[in-house]
């Protein structure tokens, strides 16, 4: 969190990651007609479709109540850092916010990852595992 230490550099990052130096509106595609607005850091007009967007339009990020930025970076890169995943009860130390809250970024990030299967159906490695099935029956 201290590469990005204010909200505003943390979203440039997050406009620089999704457009590169052209900024694009996300529903029409403009570029030739993007204005951007004076009292909202990162946001943009588009005049051609007429609709207000950022960088976290059409997101899992977007209309989020978590008012740093900063907290989803540092979270997503815990995520793809971390060799046996990150828990809420972590977040909830290292960020210093309510268990809701960690449980709700880390819920997003990993819709945004594409890990919202259902449990069954995914496939966990395991590891000289001792699971325990019936009593009296063993695991060979």
């Amino acid at each position: 969190m201290q590469m990005y230490p204010t909200k505003d550099t943390t979203i440039d990052y997050f406009g620089r990651m999704r457009w590169g130096d052209t900024v694009r509106c996300v529903r029409c595609g403009n570029y030739d007609e993007i204005t951007p607005q004076k009292a909202t850091h990162g946001q943009f007009w588009c005049k051609f479709c007429r609709e207000y967007f950022n960088a976290f339009t059409d997101t899992p990020l977007e209309r989020n109540k978590i008012e740093q930025p900063q907290k989803w970076l540092y979270v997503s890169y815990l995520l793809m850092t971390a060799r046996s995943g990150v828990t809420a009860l972590q977040l909830k130390a290292e960020l210093k916010v309510t268990y809701n809250t960690a449980w709700y970024i880390l819920h997003r990030l990993r819709v945004a990852c594409g890990c919202n299967e259902e449990i069954s159906q995914c496939e966990s490695p395991c590891d000289e595992t001792c699971i325990p099935t019936r009593q009296g029956s063993q695991l060979t």
